[in-house]
């Protein structure tokens, strides 16, 4: 009987800290918000994660004692139930089911991060606008957007790519494809209990600084990493600091 394919992060849910959560990325991503922090003054009193995923980063921002106040959106029931549970002894916290163009919150952020290349996500290159403007909404006059994509060249890359993971106590396989003409990445995760999608598409730079000029964004920074190594051709992953223009 052929399994139905269901949406991204629905299985992935059950093991994603045990898979992405290590101790090396725990230090790097707290090591990263530091330096943003001294290199461009960001404030991270208050601030939201889009995409927030399992809760992963805002809990590492908390144990490091980096915020005092937190939201959390994700468009995946699973990841905002994990989310919830693991940052259930938080009252500073609050975490609420929405995607990139539909949340609301109550108050205006100081920062907005969205990392591990969850922008990716949209459904065209169109719609771009439309995550910046919404993020513009909830920012504070000069508030600061930090997120991280991959570009086309990763796309190309990952073409055929397929792996084994065993994590957690669950083991799954992952099969990558790219389609050039439609550019969508497309990536099949199977689990011993069903499949899930993830389709993603590339972002350039050149959408990036296009589009916060549209949006009245000041591109302050792209990275090929988050040691602020310089941005290159092949580089493989996009990490980008805006500031909301008054």
């Amino acid at each position: 009987m052929k399994q139905e394919i269901q949406k991204p992060y629905q299985l992935l849910a059950n093991c994603y800290d045990s898979v992405y959560g290590n101790d090396k990325y725990k230090d790097a991503i707290i090591q990263y918000v530091r330096k943003l922090r001294e290199k461009y003054s960001i404030k991270t009193d208050i601030i939201l994660d889009l995409a927030c995923g399992s809760g992963f980063f805002l809990e590492q921002m908390l144990l490091c004692d980096l915020i005092k106040k937190a939201y959390g959106v994700d468009l995946s029931p699973g990841m905002v139930e994990s989310a919830k549970s693991k940052l259930r002894h938080y009252n500073n916290i609050q975490i609420t089911l929405g995607s990139f163009i539909d949340f609301s919150l109550p108050q205006k952020m100081d920062s907005v991060f969205c990392m591990g290349d969850s922008i990716n996500y949209i459904d065209s290159i169109e719609q771009l606008s439309l995550v910046f403007k919404q993020v513009s909404k909830c920012l504070k006059n000069e508030g600061f957007f930090i997120f991280d994509v991959i570009p086309e060249y990763l796309c190309r890359l990952s073409d055929g790519y397929e792996s084994e993971v065993k994590a957690g106590g669950v083991c799954y396989k992952t099969s990558s494809r790219y389609n050039p003409e439609t550019k969508v990445k497309s990536s099949i995760m199977t689990f011993a209990d069903g499949k899930e999608e993830h389709r993603q598409i590339p972002i350039e730079i050149q959408d990036i600084e296009q589009t916060a000029k549209e949006t009245d964004f000041e591109l302050l920074g792209a990275f090929s990493s988050m040691n602020f190594r310089e941005l290159e051709q092949d580089s493989l992953r996009i990490y980008c600091i805006l500031r909301k223009i008054k």
